[in-house]
């Protein structure tokens, strides 16, 4: 059975994903969002957006969108955004792609979580001006559910599915405090998320999309 730790918003379609392809799964929200809506100042050419979770703060139509990831990208392009940029698994990867452009003049706004660090050093140096507003708050889940504890306990989950450094380290946390040592696979979106899991058994999607994840389980 596959174990899928992910935000509340977006477990049930990956949970149908991975069921529509045949696999026996069961989701864990490790954890949740709330959404802080956004107006978009005057004068902000570009919007970077670093997790889908940031698009339900935003309008649209808006400035274009340079994003991480293709799924927040497909994301965007569905909710009527424009995307211009779609870059790798983390925003310093991201960052470094925008700067190998021109960004004199221009202006970008972060939507970021309230966990977001500022990678956009590089954007600055290449002569942009980068602002950071909050478009979501995270919150952690507290414990594992009793029944993905003795799932765990009893080798029924082969591998956890996990999609950002942030989840895995809840999940890693969690699974901690229930007394257990590395119980399962991990199958991690990118190598950025698999960073946390020395010692456990670990596969990394073949691209950060659940495609590149079910290609590897």
């Amino acid at each position: 059975m596959l174990l899928i730790a992910r935000s509340a918003r977006r477990l049930p379609a990956t949970v149908a994903f991975f069921q529509a392809a045949g696999f026996a799964a069961k989701g864990f929200a490790v954890l949740d969002t709330t959404a802080h809506p956004l107006e978009v100042p005057p004068g902000v050419t570009d919007l970077l957006v670093t997790s889908q979770e940031a698009l339900l703060a935003l309008p649209t139509p808006g400035p274009p969108l340079h994003v991480v990831g293709a799924q927040t990208a497909a994301a965007a392009t569905a909710e009527g955004f424009t995307v211009a940029t779609v870059g790798p698994s983390t925003a310093a990867a991201l960052a470094d792609r925008l700067a190998a452009g021109p960004l004199i003049g221009r202006v970008f706004l972060h939507a970021a979580g309230d966990r977001a660090t500022d990678a956009w050093a590089p954007l600055r140096a290449a002569g942009a001006t980068v602002h950071t507003a909050l478009a979501y708050t995270t919150r952690d889940a507290a414990t594992l559910p009793t029944d993905v504890v003795c799932d765990l306990a009893e080798n029924r989950v082969s591998f956890a599915l996990v999609f950002s450094p942030e989840s895995g380290a809840t999940l890693r946390r969690l699974i901690a405090a229930a007394g257990l040592t590395a119980p399962c696979g991990i199958a991690a979106l990118s190598p950025a998320v698999a960073a946390g899991f020395d010692g456990w058994r670990v596969r990394i999607a073949t691209d950060p999309t659940l495609e590149g994840l079910r290609h590897v389980l």
